[in-house]
């Protein structure tokens, strides 16, 4: 078992935006997921009409994303590596759909269709590598349509020092803008703009997948 899947599998609640643990309060744990669904509004990923789109998560963590994002999903399928983490977004979606990825990073044999909507907030900054962090994109390109939308959060700046992958877990990997942009298009991802949030570091880019029909 790799260093990260061991250490998420036994994270605390409170590292994995469980809600009513440690600082995810009601508030701060229910605007994890208010934010997100403004920024898929603000690139078009998500309509008026109720249980339309198929919504993928990369990293459900605590759920947040999966309450807000319920509404609109007819069919939720969420990622993490963590069994518990998968079981308390469960509680928060009838349409939800987990997917382990602690072995293996390739999702789109074990869904049903392809999503038209993707999320991930949060998570990307744990990956142990960058060369896991170019796995997950193709993967996520392989299991979306074509134009569809979505939102992923990355760290900038320098990442963490540390001898063993619990030393630097909170910024394991982080990238430059002009970096991550390169990443998404070799995945087949377009850029439609981005998010930069100094104060905790982050970027959250709006992606299109491209139609390569």
């Amino acid at each position: 078992m790799s260093s990260h899947v061991k250490f998420w599998q036994s994270a605390p609640p409170e590292l994995c935006h469980f809600r009513g643990h440690g600082r995810w309060n009601e508030d701060a744990w229910r605007d994890i997921g208010l934010d997100t669904v403004e920024a898929l509004r603000n690139y078009g990923g998500l309509g008026n009409k109720a249980r339309t789109k198929v919504v993928l998560e990369w990293g459900v963590g605590g759920g947040s994303n999966v309450a807000a994002l319920e509404p609109y999903a007819s069919t939720y399928y969420g990622t993490d590596i963590a069994a518990s983490s998968l079981r308390e977004a469960a509680k928060y979606s009838d349409n939800f759909v987990p997917i382990n990825v602690s072995a293996s990073v390739e999702i789109e044999p074990r869904m049903a269709e392809l999503a038209d909507v993707f999320v991930s907030t949060a998570c990307f900054q744990h990956f142990p590598d960058r060369v896991y962090t170019h796995r997950v994109l193709r993967s996520i390109a392989r299991a979306t349509a074509p134009m569809a939308i979505g939102i992923i959060q990355i760290r900038i700046g320098k990442p963490d020092d540390g001898e063993t992958y619990t030393d630097r877990v909170l910024s394991a990997t982080t990238w430059s803008v002009p970096e991550f942009v390169s990443a998404c298009k070799n995945a087949s991802f377009d850029v439609l703009g981005h998010e930069i949030d100094g104060w905790r570091n982050y970027a959250t880019f709006g992606l299109r997948r491209r139609d390569e029909r």
